[in-house]
């Protein structure tokens, strides 16, 4: 099983990808990144909901 620190670097991981096709990424829903990802970004401070 994956530790903590794996996830959030999973979770990071993706969101670098998005950032890599668009330098200012606007996330609608989970269209561009699954929910768990986008759970555990707003959970930790990595996103915030405009």
């Amino acid at each position: 099983m994956a530790t903590m620190a794996e996830k959030m670097a999973a979770s990071l991981e993706e969101l670098r990808k998005l950032q890599e096709k668009d330098r200012c990424v606007v996330l609608q829903g989970t269209a561009e990144i699954g929910r768990t990802h986008l759970t555990r970004l707003l959970d930790n401070g990595w996103l915030q909901e405009a």
